[in-house]
């Protein structure tokens, strides 16, 4: 059996001391103002099962206000077990009864049947809420992100320098598509004098290889008086 909210409020809700507390009472008092969340929400418990029947389970005001203590603090579902069997604050904004204790496998179970699409509803109609409170004008959106473990190599100076070696040179290579064409062509420079003389055989006719330069004994050999004079 479930039931969208208790209408038996408890009669030990603590006094708004400490700050936290203090914003609890002002997220209570926005759900309280939109039951139809609650709506929204009780469609998603029951969707695989009758309301009617079976053990009494949490309402789906006690689900909402499981879930908003969860993401409000960060908590994991063993957190907020236990937070809502110790702390007194917490017990009373989920509206837990007296002897009602979830355990973390309750919570998981219950929050996870809230689909994405009802979160929406969910949100907008906080949003809806909002605006017409004049509270928020619903135009800035604040998200959160998730630090998780990647493959990355270790940031010493030389692999930096490495990689910006190789994202400029990757910009350059993409950048030279959008660059206009050049008045005059430009000859690129040969990589080595080898293909320098196959391009132009008349540039080569100066140049002489190490090996085709006459050494001292051939200078002997063709001139017997210059090796007569040394």
């Amino acid at each position: 059996m479930r039931r969208k909210f208790n209408p038996q409020m408890t009669l030990f809700s603590p006094m708004a001391r400490n700050t936290i507390v203090k914003e609890l009472e002002q997220i209570s008092r926005i759900l309280d103002a939109n039951p139809r969340l609650m709506d929204l929400l009780f469609e998603d418990l029951v969707a695989t099962r009758r309301p009617d029947t079976g053990r009494e389970g949490m309402s789906a005001e006690q689900v909402l206000r499981c879930a908003v203590l969860k993401q409000y603090r960060q908590l994991t579902y063993e957190e907020l077990a236990f937070h809502l069997e110790d702390s007194d604050a917490f017990r009373s904004f989920s509206r837990l009864e007296m002897q009602q204790y979830p355990s973390k496998s309750i919570l998981q179970e219950n929050i996870k049947a809230i689909r994405e699409e009802t979160w929406e509803a969910i949100h907008r109609e906080v949003v809806s809420f909002a605006i017409r409170e004049e509270m928020e004008t619903g135009r800035k959106v604040r998200v959160d992100s998730t630090v998780v473990e990647t493959d990355i190599h270790h940031p010493t100076d030389s692999t930096l320098l490495a990689d910006g070696v190789r994202i400029i040179t990757r910009w350059l290579t993409e950048g030279k598509e959008l660059a206009p064409p050049a008045a005059i062509p430009v000859r690129q420079p040969p990589a080595s004098r080898e293909e320098e003389s196959h391009d132009d055989p008349q540039r080569t006719e100066g140049y002489h290889t190490r090996e085709s330069l006459p050494g001292p004994s051939a200078l002997c050999r063709t001139d017997k008086g210059l090796c007569g004079k040394r």
